[in-house]
């Protein structure tokens, strides 16, 4: 927000933050416990890859560092497809 601090979104404000942005996503990372529900808005907006916890699910810090070091690796530097550099982190 305007003083710096950080605001919620729901499914409908990110929605409508990419709309107006004209977003084009390949790939979106939530490595947020529970952020299944909001991977279906960028699913929504196009997104064509997203990376999340399961709503009933969370994660340890060190374990969603070492998914997405792992993920990123395989994908930017072993050139795999996001689907292949997810089963490679997985």
């Amino acid at each position: 927000n305007g003083d710096g601090m950080g605001e919620l979104l729901n499914k409908s404000k990110i929605l409508n933050i990419l709309k107006v942005c004209k977003a084009q996503l390949n790939i979106v990372f939530l490595s947020a416990c529970h952020s299944e529900g909001i991977a279906e808005a960028f699913l929504e907006a196009g997104a064509s890859h997203v990376i999340c916890i399961k709503k009933e699910d969370s994660v340890l810090d060190e374990a969603c560092i070492q998914f997405s070091n792992s993920f990123y690796d395989a994908l930017f530097i072993e050139k795999k497809t996001p689907c292949e550099a997810f089963n490679i982190a997985n």
